[in-house]
């Protein structure tokens, strides 16, 4: 999973793109955090 995170950030083509893709990151991972999903949630920000 923190393979495909650093991967998926560092496609975006410009800086917009890759600020979109890290603040749905971030969300997914504060959802995550907050239900409990405590490994996904360490998988994406180790991604980071």
């Amino acid at each position: 999973v923190s393979t495909w995170i650093c991967n998926t950030v560092t496609s975006g083509s410009t800086i917009e793109e890759r600020q979109a893709y890290l603040s749905c990151l971030l969300r997914v991972a504060q959802t995550c955090w907050n239900t409990g999903n405590f490994n996904s949630a360490m998988e994406i920000i180790a991604g980071l």
